[in-house]
């Protein structure tokens, strides 16, 4: 007989999985979960790494304030999060802070379109100012 278990996506449009077999525990959908047969990386330790190259906490990356430093860490980290760790837009708005998925679309595409420009002009990465205003 199966099992009803809510994964933590799933959760916020309150669905639930059935199971057969055994019961997956929590730590099945934990973010530091690593998918052994893509290699990939957890999610959790991308956004440490990022935290860590931009200055910033963990708890200010998963705020509400969006001064450009934390803009450019979620958007490196969500591109990150995307094409290293093969998640969804779903799954890294819900382990960014509950953001909408959405925003994290539009934040994987600035990312690409700032690395681009910035390889087409010969320029490092990320040279805008560095004003810590919100982002409009």
């Amino acid at each position: 007989m199966g099992t009803f278990v809510c994964h933590p996506i799933l959760a916020m449009k309150r669905l639930r999985i059935w199971t057969y077999g055994r019961l997956q525990m929590e730590s099945d959908f934990s973010p530091s979960v690593t998918c052994q047969e893509q290699k990939t990386k957890s999610y959790l330790q991308v956004k440490r790494e990022v935290c860590a190259k931009h200055g910033i906490t963990v708890e200010e990356f998963d705020g509400d304030k969006r001064t450009m430093k934390l803009v450019r860490a979620r958007r490196e980290a969500w591109w990150r999060g995307r094409h290293e760790c093969k998640k969804s837009y779903l799954w890294l708005a819900f382990y960014s802070g509950q953001k909408d998925h959405t925003s994290i679309l539009q934040g994987v595409r600035r990312y690409e379109e700032t690395v681009l420009r910035a390889s087409q002009s010969g320029e490092r990465e990320h040279v805008a100012p560095t004003e810590s205003g919100p982002v409009t």
